[in-house]
């Protein structure tokens, strides 16, 4: 799993999310004017509001966490084949209008480095788009791996970034962040098992992918994504009371704002391609919780 193919200067491999926090460009379309205007004023906060509070959550997330904070370290033996936290050290986060580009480097990471990065990246977008629901705005798109290069203004430039745009951008309809199914190939016991791993570690690998797979689910169409409307994804935390009791109390809050919104602004005079959207989300939620 570990990657040497970077002979040219610059080129790392990266995992990349691109995601669209749907609608809210079109709230500064409705209210365009070059005049400020009270409208315009209030979507212009709420498209700052949604990035930063996106950006937040998922920062308060991802630099804090390594494998062994998670409740799936208390049922492998981790320690014996990790001295360290496996997540990738550094986070890079662009965001243009109301798109929002995410990177981690894997370079030189392990099998289960890199699983983990996709773990603590998929925990990161679930709880941002728990707190995007709680404020009206739904979330779409892609995560992929792929070489890329940093550039001196910061953006990561790369394949994997142009996929995971791709994924966002013509491949799902729905509110929900896809991951490429070359990049789970990647990252899969049999990948891992192919680059040399094997014994106590594969076991460990193994252990961590069915734990990873609890969080993900795929659709009628074949898409794998990122189920934040799944409450086991709330198995990611460890037993820390007070935690579960925080995500708990923004899933339930989320909840309540889906609700609310699909009474109160769809209607049979809402546009069909939105109502869709928010349709096809209350859907997953019922079908989560009537189970």
């Amino acid at each position: 799993m570990e990657n040497s193919n970077n002979s040219k200067a610059g080129m790392r491999l990266y995992l990349s999310a691109f995601i669209d926090l749907l609608g809210v460009s079109n709230q500064l379309r409705g209210h365009r004017s070059l005049m400020m205007t009270d409208e315009y004023e209030g979507a212009l906060e709420k498209v700052v509001g949604d990035i930063a509070e996106f950006r937040q959550c998922f920062l308060d997330v991802f630099p804090e966490k390594t494998i062994t904070d998670l409740k799936v370290a208390q049922h492998s033996n981790l320690e014996s084949v990790s001295n360290s936290g496996v997540f990738a050290e550094d986070v890079i986060i662009s965001s243009f209008t109301d798109c929002i580009s995410i990177s981690a480097d894997l370079t030189g990471k392990t099998a289960l480095e890199a699983l983990g990065t996709i773990i603590i990246f998929a925990f990161g977008i679930s709880f941002a788009s728990i707190r995007m629901l709680q404020r009206n705005t739904l979330v779409r798109g892609g995560v992929a791996l792929g070489q890329g290069s940093k550039l001196e203004t910061g953006e990561i430039l790369g394949d994997g970034i142009v996929r995971a745009y791709d994924i966002e951008s013509n491949e799902t309809i729905y509110p929900r962040v896809e991951i490429d199914a070359d990049t789970l190939i990647f990252c899969s016991p049999e990948a891992a098992e192919a680059c040399g791993v094997c014994g106590e570690q594969l076991d460990v690998f193994k252990h961590i992918w069915d734990f990873t797979c609890q969080f993900l689910s795929q659709d009628h169409d074949g898409t794998i994504f990122i189920d934040y409307s799944n409450p086991a994804f709330l198995d990611m935390i460890s037993d820390d009371c007070d935690e579960r009791e925080f995500y708990r109390a923004e899933y339930e809050k989320a909840e309540a704002a889906l609700c609310k919104y699909m009474e109160e602004k769809i209607g049979i005079d809402t546009n069909r391609k939105v109502a869709r959207k928010w349709q096809w989300l209350a859907s997953r939620w019922k079908m989560h919780n009537s189970e």
